[in-house]
């Protein structure tokens, strides 16, 4: 599944391992289920995990207790905008709201009709969040920390085009992935001075 693909391309490409942990922060964080998948592999690493939706983050929360691993997470109502800490992270992670306004109602009834539409709608080309990721992420990295994105497949280009004309976002386009269906859905970046 897309899931399983995705923890997989960040624990390949990342440089928190199970030998070298670190804090990481999860943008959306939904079920948990990234943050969980992550922790367990990671053991020793700590994460923040935040949502604008608090039926989301108590969601991540239970789940966390429920696996064990509640002490190494901390949750967090708030959008990316707005989020501050005091953490500088060695890793963000996210699967963010990216499907294109437009194209939300295409979408198959059983992810319409029972997804939050805000977890879903990422504005008209689906970059509204995942630009203001990218306008935060040094911020809220240190310097050689990743950044992964789950993204539509027509964003890898788009994301190219935002970091070369915001040189001081400090970010640099390292890499896309496919999915198991061939569509390049995952986006890793660096923090770069």
């Amino acid at each position: 599944t897309t899931l399983f693909r995705s923890v997989d391309f960040i624990q390949q490409n990342c440089q928190i391992t199970q030998s070298k942990p670190a804090p990481f922060l999860e943008i959306g964080c939904g079920t948990g289920a990234i943050s969980i998948a992550l922790l367990a592999a990671w053991s020793g690493s700590t994460c923040t995990a935040i949502d604008i939706n608090p039926a989301a983050v108590e969601l991540t929360s239970h789940n966390t207790s429920r696996i064990g691993l509640a002490t190494r997470l901390q949750t967090e109502v708030s959008d990316i905008q707005s989020f501050s800490s005091s953490i500088k992270f060695q890793a963000v992670v996210s699967n963010p709201p990216y499907i294109p306004s437009q194209t939300v109602d295409q979408l198959e009834p059983e992810v319409r009709d029972y997804e939050d539409r805000k977890a879903l709608d990422g504005g008209p080309d689906g970059m509204d969040i995942i630009r203001a990721i990218l306008q935060r992420a040094s911020d809220l990295t240190v310097e050689g920390a990743d950044v992964f994105l789950e993204v539509d497949p027509s964003h890898p280009p788009m994301i190219q085009e935002w970091i070369h004309r915001h040189p001081n976002s400090k970010l640099k386009f390292i890499a896309a992935k496919q999915d198991l269906g061939g569509f390049m859905r995952f986006c890793h970046l660096k923090h770069q001075s």
